[in-house]
């Protein structure tokens, strides 16, 4: 393929959305040699191209042409170098009631930590669950915990600048304690139970994908849902 042949395939690969590693293509140097490859990464200021024998080099994007920088930045945008880390703490937000009754809301704090040495783009997406369990201490050993309540919800990310942090808040979610006796006409009513903000799970998603994934506590160990009386 001479010269010109190869120009008009760099800009009709242009007009596509460019996402994942491509087949092999042809580039061009500032001074016309082409080179067949395929296009697997950018760091920093290098294109890292795969060759046909299947050997990687890093070609410094000044020395492409430049619908082919412009090509590299479309992938690049498509692409970005995620490499993130996710952890999380729990925060009570508030407490209410009495030794025989509290009510509380409790929060996680889902922190994202950028360890690449790029920018993470703004618009990436938190999606994530969260769930209260409950343990009825007067109840059957069989029914004595489960899931009382489950949130899913999506929160947008801000930029993350390299090497840096961002970290946002779910839902908060009520859990109650009581520990009390009511004695009425004919009996006594003893009730003991308590809830908790008990796990958490999250994917961060670029798109449809999945960039990173985080879970603390099980849902699996209390099998299916079952609802809390209020």
């Amino acid at each position: 393929m001479n010269g010109v042949s190869a120009r008009v395939m760099v800009l009709a690969m242009l007009t596509m959305v460019v996402a994942g590693p491509l087949a092999a293509r042809e580039f061009t140097d500032v001074e016309g040699r082409t080179l067949e490859a395929e296009l697997v990464g950018v760091q920093g200021d290098n294109a890292r191209l795969e060759l046909p024998n299947g050997r990687t080099v890093a070609v410094p994007l000044a020395r492409l042409s430049e619908p082919d920088r412009e090509f590299v930045e479309r992938w690049r945008a498509a692409n970005p170098d995620l490499r993130l880390q996710i952890s999380s703490t729990k925060e009570r937000k508030d407490r209410t009631g009495d030794s025989a009754r509290t009510r509380e809301r409790w929060v996680y704090r889902i922190t994202v930590t950028n360890r690449s040495q790029e920018t993470v783009p703004a618009g990436l997406k938190v999606r994530y669950g969260q769930f209260v369990d409950f343990n009825d201490r007067m109840a059957r050993a069989s029914e004595r915990r489960g899931i009382a309540r489950f949130h899913y919800a999506e929160i947008e990310l801000p930029e993350i600048p390299p090497l840096e942090s961002v970290t946002v808040e779910t839902q908060p979610m009520r859990v109650e304690s009581v520990n009390r006796v009511t004695r009425e006409a004919t009996r006594t009513v003893t009730e003991r139970w308590s809830e908790n903000l008990a796990g958490l799970n999250v994917d961060v998603m670029h798109g449809l994908r999945v960039v990173e994934s985080y879970s603390y506590g099980s849902y699996e160990r209390y099998g299916t849902e079952q609802p809390r009386r209020d």
